[in-house]
């Protein structure tokens, strides 16, 4: 994988040679990244790319499996799928408070989004447009780092909120190489678009009722098969069950 963003870089160079060719021979209606448009465009929307790559939600998402995997919340988790299993007292009781711990934010959350005049929806009383739409996401991933330091401390995991920071950043820390291929793979797929235009959102197939466009499928190919390929590098004979 750590050839990947030399790989995305040699594509981005034949991006632009292929681009300067389309605008010489005409084909179809395609932009020249080597004209003085193309430069300029390159050289304003380095920042705009990367805006548009889910940059912030891979922050956001390795940091909460990185507390869950280190606080041994996810591993126990995990061990409830064995036949036989065991736990320590100290971990059964760990869990235990963790899931009281989700019940109650769960239950908070229940109140502010079905309760009259619920802080949570939006302005009419309605899911669409409201907070809980537009920040779901992250407020899943906050749930579910309450969990895992619920049980890192309960555990005796966590001591401390050193060890809770070095749990947070350990695994972003062991895929720092993936943000690499981030920054190039924004670059690429912004350039692709540059060049093509609305074609990127092109449906080119449908599953389960989700259109795949060129958009998507480039996405997959160099945002979320590299990352999963890099979190499973990092925790490669690290992560096992409970015992």
């Amino acid at each position: 994988m750590s050839r990947l963003p030399s790989i995305i870089f040699i594509l981005y160079l034949c991006l632009a040679i292929f681009s300067w060719l389309g605008s010489v021979y005409a084909w179809g209606n395609m932009q020249n990244m080597l004209s003085a448009d193309g430069l300029r465009w390159m050289v304003a929307m380095v920042l705009e790319n990367v805006k548009h790559s889910p940059v912030i939600e891979v922050l956001l998402g390795t940091m909460t499996l990185s507390t869950l995997t280190e606080s041994g919340f996810l591993p126990v988790c995990l061990s409830l799928f064995r036949i036989n299993k065991t736990l320590s007292l100290k971990k059964k009781r760990a869990f235990q408070i963790s899931m009281v711990v989700l019940v109650l934010i769960l239950i908070l959350i229940g109140l502010m989004v079905f309760l009259p005049g619920a802080v949570l929806l939006s302005a009419f009383g309605t899911y669409q447009g409201s907070a809980i739409e537009m920040g779901l996401f992250t407020l899943v991933l906050i749930v579910l780092m309450c969990v895992g330091m619920t049980y890192g401390y309960a555990s005796g995991s966590f001591s401390n909120s050193s060890d809770t920071i070095r749990a947070i950043v350990y695994l972003p820390a062991r895929i720092a190489s993936y943000f690499v291929t981030l920054l190039m793979a924004s670059q690429f797929i912004g350039s692709l678009h540059f060049v093509f235009g609305e074609r990127m959102y092109d449906v080119l197939f449908e599953v389960s009722g989700v259109n795949f466009s060129w958009h998507t499928v480039f996405g997959i190919i160099f945002y979320l098969i590299p990352l999963v390929i890099h979190i499973l590098d990092a925790y490669k004979g690290e992560l096992r069950v409970e015992s």
